[in-house]
């Protein structure tokens, strides 16, 4: 876990770290909606793949679900962990590189992936979704940011979010977003749903073909 960008994301995450849950707490109902679209529940097996400080997994684990929660970076991770003993919830920590996960094929009902994706340069979140792809059983939900379609209210919003994102953040934007890593990653484009107006949107990714009727 040596290259320049761990390293970034490791310098970048120890700072922000101790005021991230006030995002996520801000938006709270976006995070409600993926765990609900994931459909997770008792006996159901959820990867939660660039955990963070494990908003998702927490969530999940609180509808009995077996959850792996999944980061590269450790003080994020750290904080996971802290938070799920507080609230006497069972997670099941991993520090790893999304690039090359540790499970098996079809390890997961779902993994869902939350604010992962606009952290990353283009290659990476394609072989990101390429893994979490392969040991997702049934599908993959994604929470993300949702840019305005106007033009020029995308590029402002642009660069008012990106004041505190990573470095990757407008790369992300400017290359389309989740849809466009969805297709470079040559997966099925998905669904789109609400999830935070004016801020993030939830894509249901489904792997497998719903049953003939």
């Amino acid at each position: 876990m040596s290259d320049a960008y761990l390293a970034y994301l490791d310098r970048f995450f120890r700072t922000w770290l101790p005021v991230y849950d006030l995002f996520t707490a801000s938006i709270a109902p976006a995070y409600r909606r993926a765990v609900t679209l994931a459909g997770v529940g008792e006996g159901r097996r959820v990867l939660d793949l660039a955990a963070g400080t494990g908003e998702l997994a927490l969530r999940c684990a609180r509808r009995g679900a077996w959850v792996s929660a999944a980061d590269v970076t450790a003080p994020m991770l750290a904080a996971a962990v802290e938070k799920a003993r507080k609230r006497r919830l069972e997670i099941h920590p991993v520090r790893l590189d999304g690039r090359a996960l540790s499970f098996g094929d079809d390890s997961f009902d779902v993994v869902l992936l939350g604010f992962a994706l606009h952290d990353m340069p283009r290659p990476v979140r394609a072989e990101i979704l390429v893994e979490a792809a392969r040991v997702a059983r049934e599908g993959l939900v994604i929470l993300d940011y949702a840019p305005p379609g106007s033009r020029w209210l995308r590029e402002l919003w642009r660069r008012s979010i990106g004041l505190v994102e990573t470095a990757y953040f407008s790369g992300f934007v400017r290359d389309g977003g989740v849809p466009a890593a969805l297709v470079a990653a040559g997966l099925p484009a998905g669904r789109r749903h609400p999830g935070f107006p004016g801020v993030a949107a939830v894509w249901q990714v489904p792997l497998i073909s719903p049953p003939a009727s």
